[in-house]
Order: C-alpha cells, then sequence, then structure tokens
C-alpha cells in the first residue's frame, strides 16, 4: 500500500473513483476537510492497475524488471501471503522474491530493480519507503542481501544526491555510498563477500528500513530506483552462495509510500512525450503528446526560417488538468522551401509560458522514414529500416522521458532501404523515444518506443 499526501486535493482522482451514492458522499467529505489540511490518498498494491510487472496509480507507476534471476512466491506479488513463510509486509506490499539469483558476479549482474515515476507534484514531496528484511545468512554462506537507492529530481531528470537519501536502518545493516547510490549491505560491513576468516552480524530477520528521499528545495522528485541484488562475489570461494556458485533463495519487500508535500515546488505544467513535425505531401504534419498537464490554457506552434526569428503558426487550446496521454495535431499549409524549425510554446492559465526545444524539416526530404519497429524482448534488441533519398551518416539516439540520452550509435545508409538493429541493454518498461540525425542538413525525426 501507497499512502500518499498533498496540500491540494487531485479532483481528477476522485471523480475517477466514484461508483455509487455512497461513495460519493465519502469523497465529497475528503474533499471538505483536505482542502483545508493536508490530506492523504491510499493506493493498495492489490488494487493498483497492473499490466505485467508495472504497477499504475494516479501521478505514480512502479515498474519490476529483473535480470539473471529465477522467481518464486508470485514474484511479484502484492499481499502478505507466502508459501515460502517470507516474512512480507502485511496486509499489503510489494513482494519480491528471487529463488534463485542465477549469479553472484557484478559483470552478470543478477538483479531485481524497481523503479517508482512521479508526474508534476505528485513528485513536490519527500518519500519514504519502508523495506522488510534485509540480512545475510553467515552460518551458512547461503545469502546476503545488498539493495542499491537512486533517484532524481526535476523534470531535466538530475541525480539526487546521497545526503538528501536518509536511512533508518535495522539492526546491523550497514550503509555505504559511491557518487549517487546508496548501498545498504545485510550485515554490519560494507564488505559483499564471505571469506572463512570474516566474522560479520548478520541484520536482524524480518526487521524494517526505512529509506527517506527529500528532493533539493522547490524540485520535484522524478523518479526512485530500488535494485535488489545477492552480494557479488568474484568466484565460489569468496561468494555467498548455495547449491554450487548460485547465491541462495532470498527476499525483500516493500511497503507503504509516505508522501510529505514540500514547500515552493513548481513542476512544469505539462510533460511532453514528443514533439513531431513530418513532410504529408505539400504540407507540414505537426504532433505532439502530453503524458499529464497541470492549468494548461493553450498551446502555441511557431516557425523560423533560420532557428532565430520565430513567428507565430497557430494556437491550440490546451487540456487544463489532465493525468493520461493526450494528443495534439495541427498544420503548417504553407512551409518554407528548405528547411523549417518548428518549436513549441505551452502557456498557463495566469500567462506564465514555456518553450520547449525545437525540432526541423527539410522540404527535400519528404521521401525519408523510419519504420518496422520490432522488439525483441529476450535480447533487448530494437530492430527497425529506414527510406533515405542519399547516402549519408545518421546518428541513432535512445532517449528516456526525462531527456537523458541513453545510447548513440553513428551509421553509414545508402539510398532506398536499409535495416537497423540496437542493442537497448537493460532499459526498464516505459516510454523511451528514437531520435534520428540525417545527413548534413540535420534533418531531425523522433519515434516512440513503449517496453513492456
Amino acid at each position: 500500500m501507497q499512502k500518499i499526501q498533498f496540500s491540494k486535493i487531485k479532483l481528477c482522482w476522485i471523480k475517477d473513483k466514484v461508483k455509487n451514492k455512497n461513495q460519493i458522499l465519502f469523497f465529497i467529505t475528503c474533499v471538505f476537510i483536505e482542502l483545508t489540511s493536508a490530506f492523504s490518498q491510499t493506493l493498495n498494491w492489490s488494487s493498483a492497475t497492473r499490466s505485467g510487472n508495472t504497477f499504475t496509480g494516479t501521478g505514480i507507476n512502479a515498474v519490476v524488471i529483473s535480470n539473471g534471476v529465477t522467481f518464486g512466491d508470485g514474484t511479484p506479488r502484492t499481499d502478505a501471503g507466502s508459501s515460502n513463510s517470507a516474512c512480507y509486509i502485511s496486509p499489503s506490499s510489494l513482494a519480491l522474491y528471487a529463488g534463485f539469483f542465477n549469479s553472484y558476479t557484478s559483470s552478470s549482474n543478477s538483479h531485481i530493480t524497481t523503479t517508482f515515476n512521479f508526474s508534476n507534484d505528485y513528485g513536490c514531496s519527500e518519500v519514504s519507503i519502508v523495506i522488510k528484511d534485509i540480512n545475510s545468512d553467515e552460518n551458512y554462506n547461503t545469502f546476503c542481501d545488498v539493495l542499491e537507492l537512486s533517484a532524481t529530481y526535476n523534470n531535466a531528470g538530475t541525480a539526487l544526491p546521497v545526503s538528501n537519501i536518509v536511512t533508518t536502518l535495522a539492526s546491523n545493516v550497514n550503509r555505504s555510498t559511491s557518487g549517487n547510490i546508496v548501498k545498504l549491505v545485510g550485515h554490519n560491513s560494507s564488505t559483499e563477500t564471505s571469506l572463512a576468516t570474516n566474522s560479520y552480524t548478520s541484520g536482524t530477520a524480518c526487521a524494517n528500513t526505512t529509506v527517506k528521499f527529500t528532493p533539493p528545495s522547490g524540485s520535484p522528485l522524478k523518479t526512485i530506483t530500488i535494485k535488489y541484488r545477492p552480494a557479488y562475489g568474484t568466484s565460489s570461494s569468496n561468494a555467498y552462495y548455495n547449491l554450487g556458485t548460485r547465491p541462495g533463495a532470498q527476499y525483500v519487500s516493500f511497503g507503504n509510500l509516505s508522501f510529505v508535500s514540500t514547500a515552493g515546488c513548481t513542476p512544469l505544467p505539462i510533460e511532453l512525450a514528443s514533439f513531431s513535425a513530418t513532410r504529408n505531401n505539400k504540407v507540414i504534419d505537426l504532433k505532439w503528446n502530453t503524458l499529464t498537464e497541470k492549468n494548461n490554457d493553450y498551446f502555441t506552434v511557431e516557425r523560423s526560417f533560420d532557428g532565430i526569428k520565430y513567428e507565430e503558426l497557430s494556437k491550440i487550446k490546451g487540456a487544463g488538468n489532465s493525468y493520461s496521454e493526450l494528443q495534439y495535431e495541427t498544420i503548417d499549409e504553407n512551409p518554407f522551401s528548405g528547411i523549417t524549425y518548428y518549436r513549441l510554446k505551452q502557456t498557463d492559465y495566469n500567462n506564465d509560458f514555456n518553450y520547449f526545444d525545437p525540432i526541423i524539416v527539410d522540404a527535400e526530404k519528404s521521401d525519408i522514414s523510419v519504420y518496422n519497429f520490432v522488439y525483441d524482448q529476450n535480447l533487448n534488441d530494437l530492430s527497425f529500416e529506414f527510406k533515405s533519398t542519399e547516402n549519408t551518416e545518421v546518428q541513432f539516439e535512445i532517449i528516456d522521458l526525462a531527456g537523458r540520452i541513453l545510447l548513440t550509435k553513428n551509421e553509414y545508409i545508402y539510398t532506398e532501404f536499409s535495416k537497423f538493429k540496437l542493442h537497448l541493454n537493460d532499459l526498464s518498461n516505459g516510454i523511451y523515444f528514437l531520435k534520428t540525425n540525417y545527413g548534413k542538413k540535420k534533418l531531425v525525426m523522433m519515434n516512440k518506443i513503449i517496453i513492456n
């Protein structure tokens, strides 16, 4: 269960939950109380909308991915039940049972990672999470729990400093830091290997550790990531292992997320998922998608022939407040010849505005396209085809919703059709973009990729 606190209410959330007369009366009462004080919103893990290993609620989702793991006990499960006598947080939690982690070395990277994503002012909070059962088994050298904690804040996805990640540790759980990562080890030393000459004291079984993530003043949290893995060694002689060279079965569970509103936090009024311009015969089709909107009055599409002086092309009414993906489009019926720059301006109800990065269209490249996307989940490979009108160099970039470049690859393409494959490594489930920088004239194309 996640408990979320805010200083102001989300009416759209209440509307979504109204189903009958009794509930209407209940939620109207909540609106009256909470507009005069902080309010709490409860999202139960077992009732959250689930798609595969993605759990979604208003303003937040949690995505679970893994590598080199044999799951057990119905992982990921969202109740406190267990066929293996695991001590999960009751009555509801996100329980992760590795039975087994299939490797013990960092190069093999056996792990389970949970990433929490926040939208708009749902990130304008100090967020606490309870983690249960970080410990080790020193008597039989079978396992040692290790968790790596990190977070990002603001819409640029800046890494949260480790000083802003505060931990209240269970007995004998050790904390250390490296860069922007906090590492928790399930015994009283930061050392992960277990040698016969070492004697560590295990963390208390079934105990709770609390972690609090605090964004800098005025900035919203964007993501929280918890990587759960075995203690890594270099061989079976110095690793926590069982059944030869495989770490023993182990588990943790994540309980309530408690949200306390932070003052002065001003997230961007909208989260822009994409903005594209495509030539369609003699006109330019301009399209953009938003993931969330807050007090969004209208959009202005502007154009320029030199990227410096812009003129207004059209205005499109915004949705005001929205927590679902929305699509917009307009047309430039009389585009410039050659290169044209387009940029998107967003204006609030109070006339505050924000610009997004411009995109470029070349009138001479009407037959260029990227298509036939195929994602191989087992190999983490993205295959696609490219139609070109010339022999030239192309740069492909994989970009996340925060605008971070996760992968860059340069290729030389030829006229007509070319086939390409990009290895995406361990991307979590979510929305990404393939950005294509084409040729000397810097034509830019954006294609959305959904991994689930």
